[in-house]
């Protein structure tokens, strides 16, 4: 949660300097959905039941399908460049091999950069006159944030504990007036600690351990956005 807290400070000073170069403060709704979510991940067991006292091993494991919902709100300082804060709430899933439901979102600082397709048309087609009130635009954006995951998961009918890790994510989208598509890949972090038992009669071997987990998804988005402010296009930098 530190690393959220520090992301939206530097976005709150960079704002109060460069107050009186703010272009555009756009903000974006955003519903998606998932057609690929898989989890990757790394358990370390520790018990007298392995060679050496531990074991190690990693795999992966597809999901079903999801929803997302997701806010978001940028600080343009020029006509390209913004800053911005969002969050996001991916529905509750199954793994497909286990059974075991888990849900998952975020708290995150973004950068993101945009160009005037309108702009790039005109480039090669001189004769080309479009509307500069309604543009529309290419975007990449990156997202960096703190992953907050709930799971049900369990080792021998004992519940795990979580520690949350890092989010991040980076997509591509197109955006017009008052809408936007977009298509971003995600991961989301975490560690999960657990203590439990092996029977192997007439044995019990108590086991400890703990697993990294990387939630792996690739998102379609379709939004609604709007300017909750922009300078007259005439005091707009020009290109």
């Amino acid at each position: 949660m530190k690393r959220f807290f520090y992301a939206i400070a530097l976005l709150v000073i960079c704002a109060t300097i460069s107050f009186a170069k703010i272009n555009e403060v756009e903000i974006n709704l955003k519903g998606g959905i998932q057609p690929y979510t898989n989890m990757y991940y790394e358990t370390t067991f520790n018990s007298a039941y392995f060679s050496g006292g531990k074991h190690e091993e990693d795999d992966d494991e597809n999901t079903s399908n999801g929803f997302s919902l997701s806010a978001e709100g940028f600080i343009f300082f020029g006509e390209h460049f913004g800053l911005g804060i969002g969050g996001n709430y991916f529905t509750e899933r199954e793994m497909l091999d286990s059974s075991s439901k888990f849900s998952f979102s975020s708290l995150y600082a973004a950068l993101k950069y945009k160009y005037s397709l309108n702009k790039l048309i005109s480039a090669f087609n001189k004769n080309y006159v479009y509307d500069k009130t309604n543009q529309k635009y290419f975007y990449g954006v990156f997202h960096l944030g703190q992953a907050l995951i709930d799971h049900d998961f369990k080792l021998n009918d004992i519940p795990l504990r979580t520690t949350n890790g890092l989010y991040c994510a980076i997509g591509t989208g197109l955006q017009g007036k008052f809408w936007l598509i977009e298509l971003l890949y995600s991961q989301h972090q975490a560690k999960i600690d657990g203590i439990g038992y092996i029977n192997n009669y007439p044995y019990y071997y108590a086991i400890s351990g703990e697993q990294k987990q990387i939630f792996r998804t690739i998102t379609l988005n379709i939004g609604f956005r709007f300017n909750l402010y922009r300078r007259a296009d005439e005091a707009l930098p020009k290109d």
